[in-house]
């Protein structure tokens, strides 16, 4: 009966053994894809940063351009004479034409 007992205790060894390999396979597949994972997202942070970058770069040459816009704009609105202001008439004489 002691010969029993021993492959039931084998057999329970053998079980644990099986089991403690799966689980630490499984802790090493997880382990890698957490790699992978904290790889990508720095990754995707550091395009994040570079795209941020460029669109406070645009956002300034915008910035920029309508400034001068505005600037020109105003120039051309603040010359003489501007055929753009409403309180001047235009008289034509239809009798020299």
């Amino acid at each position: 009966m002691n010969s029993a007992a021993d492959t039931s205790g084998q057999a329970a060894n053998k079980a644990n053994e099986d089991l403690i390999n799966f689980l630490e396979h499984k802790l090493e597949e997880i382990e890698k894809k957490l790699q992978r994972t904290q790889h990508e997202y720095e990754s995707l942070q550091h395009d994040y940063v570079d795209l941020q970058d460029k669109m406070n770069i645009s956002r300034e040459k915008y910035k920029r351009a309508a400034l001068l816009m505005t600037e020109f704009l105003d120039d051309i609105l603040n010359q003489t004479p501007n055929i753009l202001e409403s309180d001047k008439d235009m008289h034509l004489n239809l009798e020299k034409m």
